[in-house]
């Protein structure tokens, strides 16, 4: 398939949805379950919820798995699969066919708790002026020195960035975009395949005038458990940095600069907060991030420069 498909639909209610949960995956089998279970357990209106589903290109059994579900879930549903386009076109996908006044966008392996889209668009409701609101993100479960890292680097990032944003990159997952907002500045570019969409969208959710804002809900989600996932995770947004900085310069640059200290000041945070002495680790925690980033934004230019030579 070259274009996405509805593969799935179920609408119960033909009349006015608030929220749409919006879930773009990809070979997620072994996550997307307890998504789907927190998803169901919500105690918002089910009859004022929809749930858009995009697989983007699985080449594991992720749209079985979430075909299941959606037979089985009491709201609106809707599932589009496709061969690999990138996340900048499947965000589009949900954008698009949004029926909701919101989008929450949750990843594959992110549970969500009990009352989190009821605080989330309770939130939105008060603050007609803000166009994105992100939830703090706390870990699912510590099982090695890894995900450890990453749930205090997490902490340290909810601490220092909180209530509203002007700079720093909230990013997708947990948050919950107004969609007369994201409409309004013409969706997510499609040319963002692997990362970077987040920060573009910001950008221009702020030159419209939209508030960023970090609120006090909370999601849960897997972190990183081996060096080898962290490397993997930094290539990937190193490779799609080099979007990010084509498209707007001196701002990434500037933030890349500014994110040298990271490591120092989390750790610092991150031990006031909790009083690990483990901690402390997050400045080679974030160095080694930072040098996979680099290799990934090398990666992109060499392979320019090899199909220029070509």
């Amino acid at each position: 398939m070259t274009k996405s498909q509805l593969v799935y639909e179920k609408n119960l209610n033909h009349g006015k949805i608030k929220v749409t949960i919006g879930i773009c995956i990809r070979n997620e089998e072994k996550t997307i379950k307890r998504t789907m279970e927190s998803i169901i357990r919500q105690d918002f209106p089910h009859e004022l919820m929809e749930v858009i589903i995009v697989d983007d290109g699985s080449e594991d059994n992720t749209l079985q798995v979430v075909l299941d579900f959606a037979r089985e879930m009491h709201m609106n549903v809707r599932v589009f699969h496709s061969s690999w386009k990138g996340l900048g076109p499947a965000r589009n996908q949900v954008v698009t066919n949004a029926r909701g006044d919101y989008i929450i966008w949750v990843d594959g392996g992110t549970v969500l708790p009990r009352d989190h889209v009821r605080k989330q668009i309770e939130f939105m409701e008060r603050h007609p002026n803000i166009g994105i609101a992100k939830a703090r993100c706390a870990a699912l479960e510590e099982k090695n020195i890894v995900s450890i890292l990453e749930d205090l680097q997490y902490r340290a990032y909810d601490f220092r960035y909180s209530g509203k944003v002007n700079s720093f990159v909230l990013g997708t997952c947990g948050a919950t975009y107004r969609t007369r907002a994201i409409r309004e500045i013409g969706g997510f570019d499609n040319s963002f395949k692997g990362s970077g969409e987040d920060f573009d969208v910001e950008c221009r959710m702020r030159e419209k005038g939209w508030l960023l804002y970090r609120t006090s809900a909370i999601f849960f989600r897997e972190h990183l458990r081996t060096w080898k996932s962290i490397w993997n995770e930094g290539l990937k947004y190193g490779y799609g940095g080099c979007y990010t900085i084509r498209k707007y310069k001196w701002k990434v640059l500037k933030r890349l600069l500014l994110s040298i200290l990271d490591g120092l000041i989390n750790a610092k945070t991150a031990y006031m907060l909790t009083r690990r002495k483990i901690a402390f680790l997050l400045i080679f925690h974030h160095a080694f991030k930072k040098l996979a980033w680099f290799f990934g934004f090398l990666k992109y230019h060499l392979e320019c420069l090899t199909l220029r030579g070509n």
